[in-house]
């Protein structure tokens, strides 16, 4: 028979690793989220040799997007290290096609809309803005779900490449 002081030690034993389990499942447990999952779109650009770009790695990071939520705003300074003036486009290569639909593109400088549709049609060059020697152009972007998109959105990502493309004015 098992003394009343060994089946003391092991009821104290068993509430200790209990507890313990219970404390160990609280402090790493995934804490809740406020609403539902959302779309996650991240640009970063890469220039050719005739342009440089003033950015540290992502110049737009868009957590949570939702179809009528809040657009995620950014800004890519793009300097013309040339000896010419030149006319500059930008194309969107994303990682996936998850979100080609339903995440909205603007791409902006100080006075006109150069681009303005879906993360598909940034697939292709924008229309070419004009950039003078030794200048910099600030673009601004921003990236939106509009209300009333339907589809699958809830946790997928785009990590989007951004070429630039420059060309001697004529």
């Amino acid at each position: 028979m098992m003394s009343s002081r060994h089946r003391a030690t092991r009821a104290i034993g068993l509430a200790t690793g209990l507890a313990l389990a219970a404390l160990f499942l609280l402090a790493f447990r995934v804490p809740a989220h406020g609403g539902t999952l959302g779309a996650d779109v991240r640009m970063v650009a890469v220039p050719p040799g005739e342009v440089e770009v003033e950015s540290d790695g992502d110049f737009l990071t868009a957590r949570g997007l939702a179809p009528g939520g809040r657009a995620a705003h950014g800004t890519l300074r793009v300097r013309n290290v040339t000896g010419s003036d030149l006319r500059v486009r930008l194309r969107g290569l994303p990682s996936s096609r998850d979100l080609d639909r339903m995440v909205r593109v603007e791409l902006r400088t100080d006075d006109r809309t150069f681009f303005r549709g879906s993360l598909r049609r940034l697939r292709h060059w924008t229309r070419a803005v004009p950039l003078r020697v030794r200048d910099t152009l600030t673009v601004s972007a921003r990236v939106w779900i509009p209300e009333g998109a339907t589809g699958d959105y809830e946790g997928r990502e785009a990590d989007v490449t951004v070429e630039t493309r420059a060309r001697a004015r004529r």
